[in-house]
């Protein structure tokens, strides 16, 4: 083969190596993109989910105080009745 054919293939066999390098950092770019947007994606879920668990802990907070405020009405309420009972019951 003559030298002016060998430096075209060589040319041209480093011209494809050159391309399909370019395309692997394109591929690597791009992957690397996707993996950012999805753990960007996870992120923001998570803090959604942080999100939720403080607002059923605040809930529960609040039911479980009205929750006391209330049995101790009632207990107050059947201690004054038990009174009212023993009272009336001795007055006969």
């Amino acid at each position: 083969m003559k030298p002016f054919v060998i430096g075209c293939l060589l040319l041209v066999l480093f011209i494809s190596i050159t391309k399909a390098n370019f395309d692997i950092d394109e591929l690597l770019k791009q992957k690397d993109n996707d993996i950012q947007a999805k753990s960007e994606k996870l992120n923001r879920n998570f803090q959604r989910m942080l999100q939720f668990v403080n607002i059923l802990g605040q809930v529960d907070t609040f039911l479980s105080e009205r929750l006391k405020l209330i049995i101790r009405k009632l207990a107050l309420l059947a201690d004054d009745d038990d009174d009212g009972y023993s009272k009336r019951k001795r007055a006969h």
